[in-house]
């Protein structure tokens, strides 16, 4: 293989590595919520494969995640 063509490679796998860093955001702040859940937190929760996950948190109530995708799946903890 040659320089350049080694070069290209190095680059691709190193984008494909940062495009895969996982997170955790706050994002209680992008949504409206209504007077019975503003003791609601939102995270978003990105593995950095595959699907992120939402998770709510309300201390006053209760918990719910819900994973998004081809298969949809919610659970909830009271």
């Amino acid at each position: 293989m040659s320089t350049i063509g080694k070069i290209i490679v190095m680059a691709a796998l190193s984008l494909a590595l940062v495009a895969c860093e996982k997170s955790a955001q706050d994002t209680t702040n992008t949504w409206i919520l209504p007077e019975g859940l503003r003791d609601c937190k939102i995270y978003k929760l990105d593995p950095g494969i595959g699907q992120p996950l939402t998770v709510v948190r309300c201390p006053d109530s209760e918990t719910t995640t819900q994973s998004g995708g081809k298969h949809k799946n919610s659970v909830n903890i009271k």
